[in-house]
């Protein structure tokens, strides 16, 4: 077989990313996969390598996107955000002051800070439904609506892996008279020049390289012992974990907003730097910028199983803000060091790639003697 290719470049201060990622590509740790860093508004990093397909005879190419889990989910956030910096809605709203099915069953006073921060108390689709379901956008949020949530909503949070995009985007649908995708693609993505979407076009979905495990046990890994908490919020709707699913047009084309947005690493370190305030297009006001980049609270999410301090969207540790998916894509800004990360791969598996890739990263701007603030970049990213 053939080596995997690379394609990209870096500046030279960074050449260190190129080699670790052409590493990652030479042993197999990754096969296929883009890396993208932002330094403020500066794309210093971009680099992608190996292969869109599963019998590896079709490169990654400059524009392929993949499918990223999680990472999707800030996108969502920042896409309800702007109708709240617009005035049409307000953080402490309540979602059935849009949405009046939802204040069934005690979720009256749920607001929409609540939801953003995975305080809303509906963690899992509580209905059993089949891969089709995720083509039905009316039946899983006319299920949330009607359900009781599994605890006092705004008293804890954990994160509402598959029901965010869903509680999310009806708020935006209702508000907006567009779906969530189509908002994000329309108000933000056009504007910041993303190549991330959620549902793609039959041009997109032509684009989008094939997902595969990297261990047959991934999948079952991933999901949780039976009955459990993490394996009723990530199984149901059926499909979200089988590759098959993932690389069908039912999840490609349809809009999960919490998890199947496909984009670029570019995209997402430009995203991110967006969010930062670092582009001369910025997401938010000013005022609304400093709430989105502040935790709302901080505490053990049982999903996860680990302590975590939630935003509206973001997740936040030490001087980092972003979210991670499930099978090792990655997006996120470090306000102190200046700099923002994308991460797309096709290869399920952990975050190691992306954990190194980043060390890498800062080792370069402290070899650099960067100093640690954002008055001085400039730049194009």
């Amino acid at each position: 077989m053939s080596p995997a290719p690379l394609g990209g470049s870096t500046l030279p201060a960074f050449d260190a990313v190129r080699d670790r990622f052409a590493g990652l590509l030479a042993d197999g740790t990754e096969t296929g996969a883009a890396v993208a860093v932002c330094r403020g508004d500066e794309l210093v990093v971009d680099l992608w390598g190996g292969w869109a397909d599963q019998a590896r005879t079709r490169p990654w190419q400059r524009d392929t996107i993949a499918t990223t889990y999680s990472v999707t989910k800030v996108p969502a956030a920042a896409t309800l955000l702007t109708l709240v910096d617009r005035g049409l809605i307000g953080l402490d709203d309540s979602v059935a002051s849009v949405w009046p099915a939802y204040a069934a069953a005690g979720k009256a006073a749920t607001t929409l800070r609540m939801v953003l921060a995975h305080r809303a108390g509906q963690p899992a689709f509580p209905e059993p439904r089949d891969v089709a379901a995720w083509r039905d956008w009316d039946d899983l949020t006319a299920m949330l609506a009607r359900a009781e949530p599994e605890w006092e909503p705004g008293s804890q949070h954990v994160e509402h892996a598959l029901t965010y995009g869903h509680l999310v985007g009806e708020v935006v649908r209702r508000v907006a008279g567009r779906t969530l995708g189509t908002v994000w693609r329309e108000d933000i993505a056009v504007v910041l020049d993303l190549d991330f979407q959620i549902g793609l076009t039959p041009s997109e979905s032509s684009r989008a390289a094939e997902m595969e495990q990297a261990s047959p046990t991934w999948a079952g890994e991933m999901a949780g012992q039976p009955g459990s908490l993490r394996q009723r919020a990530l199984g149901n709707p059926a499909g979200a974990l089988d590759v098959a699913v993932l690389n069908s047009a039912t999840w490609r084309d349809s809009e999960i907003p919490a998890v199947n947005g496909h984009g670029t690493a570019r995209a997402i370190a430009r995203f991110y730097a967006a969010l930062a305030g670092w582009l001369a297009e910025p997401v938010f006001s000013p005022e609304l910028q400093a709430e989105v980049l502040r935790p709302v609270a901080g505490e053990h999410d049982a999903l996860l199983d680990r302590s975590v301090a939630w935003g509206m969207g973001l997740q936040f540790e030490e001087s980092y803000a972003g979210m991670g998916g499930i099978g090792g894509s990655d997006g996120m800004v470090d306000l102190e060091r200046g700099y923002s990360f994308g991460y797309v791969t096709r290869r399920l598996a952990d975050h190691d790639r992306a954990i190194s890739l980043a060390d890498t990263v800062e080792e370069c701007l402290a070899a650099a003697g960067e100093r640690s603030c954002r008055s001085d970049l400039r730049g194009s990213c």
